[in-house]
């Protein structure tokens, strides 16, 4: 098993997410992936975690 340390400061935001978000599918069959995952959290960082998860759902 791999370990690595990592610091964190005031102000940074780290998102913890399962392959069931990146490959979810529209109703066209187009999935989430993982850019758009980026995108999203990029644009909502500085919100609270419940405004990020309800930018990702919508």
């Amino acid at each position: 098993m791999t370990q690595k340390q990592i610091v964190l400061n005031a102000g940074d935001v780290v998102v913890l997410y399962t392959d069931g978000i990146t490959e979810a599918e529209n109703i066209d069959g187009e999935q989430y992936e993982l850019e758009r995952l980026c995108e999203v959290i990029s644009q909502n960082w500085r919100c609270s975690a419940k405004d990020i998860n309800q930018a990702i759902i919508e």
